[in-house]
């Protein structure tokens, strides 16, 4: 345990670790100390080499209700590590998952968003209400809504500071399943095991064109996916190829089957 965060192997194996903000008297709001807790637990992450898939999910009622502003000092500036640290998650080689299994408001918002994949729980509730309050989403929420649901409903979303439900979310494409309350975390976990046992290079470089490409033309994504492909990933399928399995089918065979584990 660290500070208000948790952090486990999941199955006593190193390729799937799972994250919970544990600090339920301030429904999982992040504070300086969380903030320094959660990027050392991704420094050893980075280090460690083995890590597929890392689950972050709240405890009690929350996911997290962002940042703690009742924390003593001038809050703008740990708000911007705030920030970092969630570019910090979103730009990591391994797929990180929220599990979202209570209330993840304002900044407990932008924290799932900045998660390549989202499960919420069909009770929780999800939104930015900061406009209410006279202030905005400045931690990313306002990019990464528009990316995941298109501007004409991220500027509903942002303008009236609504909140909405597990299905509704799920609807409108702000997270990718909606399932029964207390199952969230279990469905999390199945993701990430099976993210986990698929080929590495292939999930990061799957990650990697889709995170770089957005902030390219076209054009030069396009480019850069043939690239990719033509350089690192059909020479690895021919070394594959020219390599029989135990049972004698190559990669192709498996593929041609259905069947690429």
């Amino acid at each position: 345990m660290m500070g208000m965060i948790s952090a486990e192997w999941v199955g006593g194996e190193s390729s799937v670790r799972l994250v919970r903000l544990n600090r339920p008297e301030r429904a999982n709001a992040f504070d300086t100390d969380a903030v320094a807790d959660l990027n050392r637990i991704l420094d050893e992450h980075e280090s460690h080499g083995e890590l597929r898939a890392l689950v972050v999910t709240g405890a009690g009622k929350y996911f997290c209700s962002g940042g703690d502003l009742t924390e003593g000092g001038k809050p703008d500036r740990w708000l911007r590590e705030i920030k970092r640290l969630f570019d910090r998650i979103e730009s990591a080689e391994y797929v990180t998952i929220a599990a979202i299994n209570g209330m993840a408001v304002g900044g407990g918002c932008e924290l799932a968003l900045a998660c390549d994949l989202r499960v919420i729980s069909e009770a929780a509730l999800i939104g930015m209400p900061e406009v209410k309050f006279g202030g905005i989403a400045f931690v990313g929420g306002t990019q990464r809504t528009t990316r995941l649901v298109g501007p004409s409903k991220a500027k509903e979303l942002h303008l009236f500071g609504e909140l909405v439900d597990g299905r509704e979310a799920w609807r409108i494409g702000l997270v990718n399943e909606c399932v029964p309350a207390d199952t969230e975390l279990d469905r999390a976990l199945v993701m990430a095991k099976d993210l986990a046992a698929r080929p590495a290079r292939s999930v990061r470089l799957i990650k990697w064109l889709i995170d770089t490409g957005r902030s390219l033309d076209h054009h030069s994504a396009g480019e850069l996916e043939s690239l990719v492909g033509e350089q690192i990933v059909m020479p690895a399928l021919d070394a594959e190829r020219a390599r029989p399995s135990s049972d004698g089918d190559s990669v192709y065979d498996r593929l041609a089957r259905g069947n690429d584990t």
